[in-house]
């Protein structure tokens, strides 16, 4: 095997006129395999090619001289050479110092025309597939803070885009076991079956609730900045499930349902308010043509009108200790009302035509009953002692009816 040469000639004995060949004959011999020594390192042919490369073979210790297996050769140019400029190749000998990609250490920008959906101006890919296996992921200087996935899942049939939180779990929930990965953002596109298409927005981590708040901008500060704003959902049809209940807040006066238009500027049909809800003329209507519908309060219950905080009529088995249901009318008080309680009449307004109604007075209240109509009964005129009794009073003639006790 051919060895570098390491001795080298002494050279004193040649640096003279009076120096003999006998006396220089080592100098020589040193110098000669030196020669031999160096030559026999390189395996140049007797007509080398262009562009080959010497490379070094460590079995037979000596530089062959070959082809570059790069593909490349001396750079021969270089074009655009201005500071900070990303270079590429341009060929196999010149290279290029790219305008739209800058990166001078610190900062970097890259710039260029998008040719449609799948022809951006970056495409980041990677060669495998997973909920776990990032494009990119953004780091700042205290750790690692979120990665962002794209992956077509054959198996689920969908393509998904997660942005994952805190990815090394850092600072996963103490307590309990959790996992990098628990905490994140997915949206999905479902594509079975085909000829339908469903997107779902997942949230995981939420333990203690997902939030979502609008606000408004700094809107020249002064306690104006930053308001809370509306938060608008629109759809042919708005749905809201909930594995526990469904609570609807609101952190002013009222939370309103709209009717009218779907831009949401439409009547308040219905407002809870803090202590009320206004109904707005709100009406139950039967949609499936099949009749009245039925309206069931279940247990037990009190319906009451109040008018200026007085309780006018009220409708209750609150108080009854069976099934048995209270009608109450006028103001409620402690003195008995005078006057009209509670009314069946034909029809409302001027045209209306009282059918029977209920009067209360300090003794206790009596029925009015306007125009009755009594078929196959004999009323007599005279008005017998008798203790028990029914008074009908008819256009002004009082009639009794005896009672027998039970």
């Amino acid at each position: 095997m051919a060895t570098w040469p390491t001795t080298n000639p002494v050279g004193t004995t040649t640096d003279a006129d009076s120096d003999s060949i006998s006396g220089a004959r080592g100098d020589i011999n040193q110098t000669i395999d030196n020669i031999i020594e160096v030559v026999n390192m390189f395996n140049i042919p007797a007509s080398p090619t262009d562009n080959y490369i010497l490379k070094y073979n460590a079995s037979s210790g000596v530089f062959d001289m070959e082809a570059d297996a790069s593909g490349g050769g001396v750079v021969t140019g270089y074009t655009n050479g201005v500071d900070n400029r990303i270079i590429t190749s341009s060929g196999a000998t010149t290279i290029n110092a790219e305008a739209s990609a800058i990166w001078d250490g610190s900062n970097g920008s890259f710039s260029g025309t998008a040719g449609g959906l799948t022809s951006p101006v970056m495409e980041v890919a990677t060669d495998n597939s997973g909920w776990n296996r990032p494009q990119m992921m953004f780091t700042d200087s205290n750790d690692d803070v979120f990665s962002m996935v794209g992956q077509l899942n054959t198996g689920s049939k969908n393509y998904q885009y997660t942005i994952v939180m805190d990815p090394n779990n850092t600072h996963g929930r103490t307590g309990v076991t959790t996992y990098a990965g628990d905490y994140g953002f997915y949206f999905n596109k479902v594509y079975d079956p085909a000829d339908t298409s469903t997107m779902v927005h997942n949230v995981y981590g939420a333990h203690n609730g997902y939030y979502v708040t609008a606000y408004g901008d700094w809107n020249d500060g002064g306690g104006n900045q930053y308001q809370l704003k509306s938060i608008v959902f629109t759809g042919d049809e708005v749905k809201f499930r909930s594995g526990d209940n469904i609570r609807i807040e609101g952190t002013e006066t009222q939370v309103n349902i709209n009717g009218g238009g779907g831009d949401g500027a439409g009547t308040a049909q219905m407002s809870v308010k803090s202590d009320h809800i206004d109904l707005n003329d709100l009406y139950l209507k039967s949609t499936t043509g099949a009749g009245p519908q039925a309206v069931t309060v279940k247990d037990r219950f009190d319906v009451e009108v109040d008018v200026d905080a007085n309780l006018i009529a009220e409708l209750t088995n609150a108080h009854a200790t069976g099934l048995g249901v209270r009608v109450q009318g006028g103001v409620d008080t402690s003195t008995p009302h005078t006057g009209e309680l509670f009314q069946v009449a034909s029809a409302s307004g001027s045209g209306n035509d009282v059918m029977l109604q209920v009067d209360g007075d300090s003794a206790g209240g009596f029925v009015t009953i306007e125009k009755p109509k009594l078929t196959g009964v004999t009323v007599s005129s005279g008005a017998p002692t008798i203790t028990h009794k029914f008074q009908i009073t008819i256009n002004g003639t009082s009639y009794y009816i005896g009672l027998d006790p039970v």
